[in-house]
């Protein structure tokens, strides 16, 4: 074998070991990355909820015309938001699927919130016997 053959070969070897080691690390990164975005979203998600039911129920027991507005930041994902008499339930879609994160209020709640991602001014006013959501 010639030297110039013998240092293709080397080369070759080489460039072998390198993507070995590079495919798998960016599986792994790019796995940890998918994991940390669902993180940071279900953090984002947990605050609107709680600030959204917080001044749901203050709203609520000040009584009628209170009303109160709150600006929130929705995050991507959010396939869509149900509100029923006491939940809010966010469904998101995540690398593993799609999750549920529901919020429960002490008092009735109707209304509906839009799921687009971006900024949100959502109007909370008391109706007496239930809070109106509109956002």
């Amino acid at each position: 074998m010639s030297k110039k053959s013998q240092a293709s070969m080397e080369y070759l070897a080489i460039m072998g070991i390198v993507l070995l080691l590079f495919i798998p690390l960016t599986v792994i990164y790019f796995s940890y990355s998918a994991q940390a975005q669902d993180q940071i979203i279900d953090e984002q998600i947990n605050n609107i909820g709680n600030k959204i039911i917080s001044s749901s129920e203050e709203v609520f027991y000040y009584g009628t015309p209170a009303k109160t507005t709150i600006n929130i930041n929705m995050p991507k994902k959010i396939e869509e938001i149900i509100i029923t008499d006491y939940e809010i339930n966010f469904r998101i879609r995540k690398s593993s699927g799609i999750s549920d994160m529901a919020y429960i209020s002490d008092i009735p709640i109707k209304g509906t919130i839009k799921n687009y991602q971006g900024k949100h001014t959502i109007t909370i006013e008391s109706k007496g016997d239930y809070v109106w959501l509109d956002g």
